[in-house]
C-alpha cells in the first residue's frame, strides 16, 4: 500500500463517494477509482460496496481504515517532529569539553541555552582533550569545546577566548614569600601534572621546554579538583587554570606565585569537523558561546 493508494482509500471512506474523495484529492474520479481497484488487487479484498449514490466501507476495508488513520497520524506526527526540530523546538546537543572548560566555562552558556529551549536534550560529556577530539571525529559529539592544539586535519577551530594559567602553592611554601619569583627557580620543584592527554598539561610541558624549565615531576593525578587539593596539602605545586583556582585563593588555602619572567596563556578552542552539517540545535547554541570573545 503506497501513500496514494493509502489516501484515495482514506479520501473514499471518509465522503462516503468516489466524487466527493476526487473532489478533496483535486483529481478526476476514474483516477480515485483505478487507485482504489490497484489497492484491492493488490490486498486480494473488496474494500468498498460500490452504491448507486457512493460507496460504504465493507469489513475488511474498516480494518484497513483503521491502520490507515494510524499511519496518516504517524505521519502527521512526523512531519510535526521535523519542524519542531528546525526551529529548535526539540532535538538533542552533544557537547564534548575537556575537564576545565567543562566545569568553569561551560555550565553558564548550558543554563542559558535550556532556559531558551527547555526541551532540547542537552549532554555534555567531559574528557581530557585527546578523548573528546576522538569522540568528536567518532560522530558522537556535535562540537567540542578544549583548551590546548587542535591538529587534526579534519577538525576545524576558533578561538573562544585566552586562558591564562598560573603557578599554584600552599600559602606555607618557600616560593610565596619571595620577593621576585623567575622561572628558574621552579627547578627541581615537586611539580603536580595532570594526566597525559589533558591540554593543560600539553601546554604547560610545551612551555617549560621553551624556558627550559624542569621541576621534578612529583605524580600525575587526572583532575584539577585532585591537583588543587594536592597543593593544599603540601604535596608539590601545580600549574592550573586561573579560572579554576577563584574560590581557593579567595578562602586563602591557595596562593598564586607571580613568576616575572613567564607567562602562560592558551586558547580555549570551539572545534567542529570539517564539512559536518550543524544540527539546528548547535547553530542555536554556539552564540551562546562565542559570546565569551566579547567578555
Amino acid at each position: 500500500m503506497n501513500q496514494t493508494h493509502r489516501e484515495a482509500f482514506l479520501a473514499v471512506a471518509e465522503t462516503g463517494s468516489f466524487v466527493g474523495a476526487a473532489e478533496r484529492l483535486m483529481i478526476g474520479q476514474p483516477a480515485v477509482s483505478s487507485h482504489v481497484a490497484d489497492l484491492e488487487r493488490a490486498l486480494k479484498v473488496v474494500l468498498f460496496e460500490r452504491l448507486p449514490r457512493g460507496a460504504r466501507v465493507t469489513e475488511s476495508g474498516q480494518l484497513l481504515l483503521d491502520y490507515a488513520r494510524r499511519i496518516k497520524a504517524l505521519e502527521d506526527e512526523a512531519e510535526q517532529a521535523i519542524a519542531e526540530l528546525r526551529g529548535v523546538a526539540r532535538g538533542k546537543l552533544r557537547i564534548g569539553a575537556s575537564t576545565t572548560v567543562g566545569a568553569y566555562l561551560l555550565p553558564k552558556p548550558i543554563a542559558e541555552f535550556k532556559e531558551r529551549f527547555p526541551a532540547i536534550d542537552v549532554t555534555l560529556d567531559i574528557g581530557n582533550a585527546a578523548e573528546t577530539q576522538q569522540r568528536l571525529l567518532d560522530g558522537k559529539l556535535d562540537f567540542s569545546v578544549t583548551e590546548g592544539f587542535v591538529e587534526h586535519p579534519a577538525l576545524s577551530t576558533e578561538e573562544i577566548v585566552q586562558d591564562q594559567l598560573v603557578v599554584i602553592a600552599p600559602p606555607t611554601h618557600p616560593l610565596v614569600h619571595k620577593r621576585t619569583v623567575t622561572g628558574s627557580m621552579l627547578n627541581d620543584v615537586p611539580m603536580l601534572l595532570r594526566e597525559p592527554g589533558s591540554g593543560t598539561r600539553e601546554v604547560t610541558e610545551r612551555a617549560m621546554q621553551r624556558k627550559r624549565i624542569r621541576p621534578r615531576h612529583a605524580m600525575s593525578i587526572g583532575s584539577t579538583e585532585a591537583i588543587k587539593q594536592a597543593v593544599i596539602a603540601g604535596m608539590g605545586i601545580s600549574i592550573v587554570s586561573r579560572m579554576t583556582v577563584e574560590r581557593e585563593v579567595s578562602a586563602g588555602v591557595l596562593r598564586i606565585v607571580p613568576v616575572s619572567d613567564w607567562t602562560i596563556t592558551r586558547p580555549i578552542l570551539l572545534t567542529l569537523v570539517k564539512g559536518r552539517p550543524l544540527s539546528p540545535s548547535t547553530q542555536a547554541f554556539l552564540p551562546a558561546i562565542r559570546k565569551s570573545k566579547s567578555k
